[in-house]
């Protein structure tokens, strides 16, 4: 399949690339079968015999309904935020309607470094808060950007209670449940929108939501790159913050601790009301997973046959969905029924 998979895509280069002399896929091989795309590594060798040139490269392949969608939305957001200097990969092509492989799909550079989750788990105390530093300051730096380009009406976002950001996401999120139809799980988004009058303003932000130690990569040189923007968008910076709080729930609370710590740090202000974004995230979680096993995982953009993967991350699960029936004082029996089994 692999082999298969190379020649396809070296037909494909060969027919729509920039002008590449007798290109070569070397190396294909798959990096990430996870819950919202295929990503592979190649060589794109290419060039006359005699000046031969190798770019390392970045196949990521978007499954499930609205993967078109997904992949053009990553693409600008990709674009968008190089454009503002951040670090992220250059991307090369979006292909949506001719793919090969019968799904969109986006060529992007391979960035070089090591995933810093994996550098922090070898390292001393010292180093690992030195990582978890320059983590909060590429976001707390992600913050700060330009968001306007984003949007198509900035003025959306904007209220003079500054909380328009965050009516912006509740209405988006509630437009994604609204069509499986589960009452449980509208019930306790409503709730968030009217208890918003009681929560401290913000402001609108760029925000990755899947920012954790393994979509940063560091280079030999220390630089960072933050890689994998599928679910960007703007919101409140504090959305931002509590999902990576949620991601790390399993590092117990004086991690979770030293994160805000180092936030409000670079941030130079405290972030206000976060026990309310802390539940937003749960809903989040607990619902993208619910209905991924309720509905099948393609059904919320997820890569189809990834139903027994998401499966493994119930027992978590189960803490967000108590955490989030409290708050809310909203329960779920779709949710309780798939916990007990």
């Amino acid at each position: 399949m692999i082999e298969e998979m190379a020649a396809a895509l070296c037909a494909y280069i060969t027919a729509h690339g920039p002008n590449r002399t007798n290109p070569q896929v070397l190396d294909l091989v798959s990096i990430n079968a996870g819950w919202e795309s295929d990503v592979y590594a190649f060589d794109l060798e290419s060039g006359p015999s005699t000046d031969r040139v190798c770019l390392p490269l970045i196949l990521r392949i978007y499954p499930g309904d609205g993967a078109a969608d997904k992949a053009a939305y990553e693409h600008r957001a990709l674009t968008l935020l190089a454009a503002q200097g951040y670090p992220v990969p250059r991307v090369d092509a979006l292909e949506i309607a001719d793919s090969p492989f019968g799904k969109p799909f986006v060529l992007m550079e391979r960035v070089p470094g090591v995933l810093m989750a994996h550098l922090a788990r070898d390292a001393s105390r010292e180093a690992q808060s030195g990582y978890l530093r320059q983590a909060i300051d590429l976001l707390v730096r992600l913050h700060r950007l330009d968001w306007r380009p984003f949007v198509a009406d900035p003025a959306a976002f904007e209220s003079a209670d500054g909380l328009g950001q965050v009516r912006q996401t509740l209405s988006r999120w509630e437009r994604l449940a609204e069509p499986f139809g589960i009452s449980s799980a509208l019930a306790q988004l409503a709730w968030f929108s009217e208890r918003l009058a009681d929560v401290p303003p913000g402001r609108p932000a760029v925000i990755h939501l899947d920012y954790h130690g393994y979509n940063i990569l560091v280079d030999a040189d220390g630089s960072a790159t933050v890689i994998d923007w599928t679910c960007t968008e703007v919101s409140d910076p504090r959305v931002d913050l509590a999902w990576t709080l949620l991601l790390y729930h399993g590092d117990g609370p004086a991690f979770h601790d030293a994160v805000v710590r180092e936030y409000e740090r670079a941030a130079g202000a405290t972030a206000e009301g976060l026990d309310y974004f802390y539940a937003l995230a749960c809903w989040r979680r607990v619902w993208s997973v619910a209905i991924a096993l309720l509905q099948g995982a393609g059904a919320v953009g997820m890569r189809p046959g990834a139903e027994e993967t998401i499966r493994r991350s119930l027992p978590a699960v189960g803490a967000f969905y108590r955490t989030l029936a409290q708050a809310t004082g909203v329960s779920s029996p779709e949710v309780a029924a798939l916990l007990g089994a």
